[in-house]
């Protein structure tokens, strides 16, 4: 039975659990420490608050043709801006996983054989989605609240915030994050609005505007951290 799991015709599926896996055990010890992986993926994929939300919608009710418009409603159909895309992707590989395999094993049952690597790895595939998505729908219910944004990112400016990781200095950005008028956390990423600014993890900041390059926050020392 051992080698049924590490079959080569298995292969698709065994990649997937073994991402499944990994990538809850990052979560879990992101969790140990203090840290939001999920939260720093929606950030970096640019998801999770409500301009992706209202952008999702306007796309999908417009009617949007061509493969964007495609990706976009098959990513709102899976429960994409109401949980997190990390925990989004743990539903797939999870759901793929586990149906891939039980169609094989079923396979094995039946004709005493494995299916071809490839066929099982296309069948599989549509079949998982809606499994998917009913998974990530039962998930959203269970998360807490603060898990996905709620408000704009244009709210944030004027927000103070905290660094998390790294050292933010121009051109080279840090985490931090907030929290907003709701008591929901954010992770943002920010560099310093001055050329001689550094900001290092604890330091508090005020958030004055968004960076250049659009994928985070310009901010200054907080005048009222008594630290600074």
């Amino acid at each position: 039975m051992d080698s049924f799991w590490t079959a080569p015709d298995n292969l698709p599926f065994l990649i997937s659990l073994g991402l499944f896996f990994g990538l809850s055990l990052l979560q879990g010890i992101s969790f140990l420490l203090g840290l939001s992986l999920d939260q720093s993926v929606d950030q970096w994929v640019g998801v999770g608050d409500a301009d992706f939300d209202t952008d999702l919608d306007m796309d999908v009710a417009d009617g949007v043709s061509g493969g964007a418009g495609g990706i976009w409603g098959a990513l709102d159909w899976l429960n994409a801006g109401r949980i997190p895309m990390l925990f989004l992707a743990l539903t797939f590989l999870g759901s793929y996983a586990v149906l891939g395999y039980l169609i094989q094993l079923i396979l094995v049952k039946i004709t005493g054989g494995l299916g071809s690597v490839w066929i099982m790895g296309l069948v599989a595939l549509p079949v998982s989605l809606p499994i998917s998505r009913w998974s990530s729908v039962l998930l959203g219910k269970v998360l807490p609240k603060d898990e996905t944004s709620a408000v704009s990112r244009e709210s944030f400016i004027g927000q103070a915030a905290i660094i998390t990781l790294g050292v933010a200095s121009v051109g080279a950005p840090a985490q931090a994050k907030l929290k907003d008028l709701y008591g929901q956390t954010h992770y943002v990423m920010v560099e310093p609005d001055e050329d001689q600014d550094t900001f290092s993890a604890g330091d508090k900041v005020i958030l004055v505007r968004f960076s250049k390059t659009g994928s985070g926050f310009l901010a200054t020392a907080d005048p009222f951290n008594s630290d600074n």
